[in-house]
Protein backbone atom coordinates (compact mmCIF):
# COMPACT_ATOMS: atom_id res chain seq x y z
CA UNK A 1 0.00 0.00 0.00
CA UNK A 2 1.55 3.30 -1.11
CA UNK A 3 1.44 6.73 0.43
CA UNK A 4 -1.93 8.40 -0.04
CA UNK A 5 -1.73 11.92 -1.51
CA UNK A 6 -2.88 14.73 0.74
CA UNK A 7 -5.88 16.74 -0.36
CA UNK A 8 -6.32 20.48 -0.63
CA UNK A 9 -9.32 21.44 1.47
CA UNK A 10 -11.42 24.57 1.12
CA UNK A 11 -13.86 25.91 3.69
CA UNK A 12 -16.35 28.69 2.95
CA UNK A 13 -18.20 30.46 5.77
CA UNK A 14 -21.07 32.72 4.82
CA UNK A 15 -23.83 34.03 7.05
CA UNK A 16 -25.61 36.25 4.50
CA UNK A 17 -24.62 39.55 6.09
CA UNK A 18 -21.02 39.89 5.03
CA UNK A 19 -18.52 38.71 2.45
CA UNK A 20 -17.76 34.98 2.54
CA UNK A 21 -14.63 33.90 4.40
CA UNK A 22 -12.53 31.32 2.57
CA UNK A 23 -9.89 29.10 4.15
CA UNK A 24 -7.64 26.88 2.02
CA UNK A 25 -5.37 24.31 3.66
CA UNK A 26 -3.72 20.97 2.98
CA UNK A 27 -4.74 17.83 4.80
CA UNK A 28 -2.28 17.37 7.66
CA UNK A 29 -1.31 21.06 7.77
CA UNK A 30 -1.42 21.05 11.55
CA UNK A 31 1.32 18.41 11.94
CA UNK A 32 4.13 21.00 11.69
CA UNK A 33 2.21 24.22 12.21
CA UNK A 34 3.83 26.58 14.73
CA UNK A 35 6.81 24.30 15.30
CA UNK A 36 10.52 24.82 14.54
CA UNK A 37 10.14 22.96 11.22
CA UNK A 38 7.37 25.35 10.10
CA UNK A 39 9.58 27.46 7.83
CA UNK A 40 9.21 29.22 4.50
CA UNK A 41 11.57 26.75 2.83
CA UNK A 42 9.19 23.86 3.54
CA UNK A 43 6.53 25.22 1.15
CA UNK A 44 6.09 22.85 -1.79
CA UNK A 45 5.63 24.78 -5.05
CA UNK A 46 3.36 22.09 -6.53
CA UNK A 47 1.07 22.31 -3.49
CA UNK A 48 1.06 26.11 -3.75
CA UNK A 49 0.11 25.88 -7.43
CA UNK A 50 -2.70 23.44 -6.64
CA UNK A 51 -4.00 25.78 -3.92
CA UNK A 52 -4.04 28.59 -6.50
CA UNK A 53 -6.16 26.46 -8.82
CA UNK A 54 -8.54 25.62 -5.97
CA UNK A 55 -8.92 29.31 -5.09
CA UNK A 56 -9.46 30.29 -8.74
CA UNK A 57 -12.14 27.65 -9.28
CA UNK A 58 -13.84 28.56 -6.00
CA UNK A 59 -13.96 32.24 -6.91
CA UNK A 60 -15.42 31.42 -10.33
CA UNK A 61 -18.15 29.31 -8.70
CA UNK A 62 -18.87 31.94 -6.04
CA UNK A 63 -19.15 34.64 -8.70
CA UNK A 64 -21.60 32.57 -10.74
CA UNK A 65 -23.84 31.19 -8.01
CA UNK A 66 -26.46 33.18 -6.12
CA UNK A 67 -26.69 30.63 -3.29
CA UNK A 68 -23.67 28.68 -2.10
Amino acid sequence: MGIQPKETLIFIAYNGNEAPRVKVCREGWDANSRTVVDQLGSINLENLEEAGRVITLSLMIMGRENDY
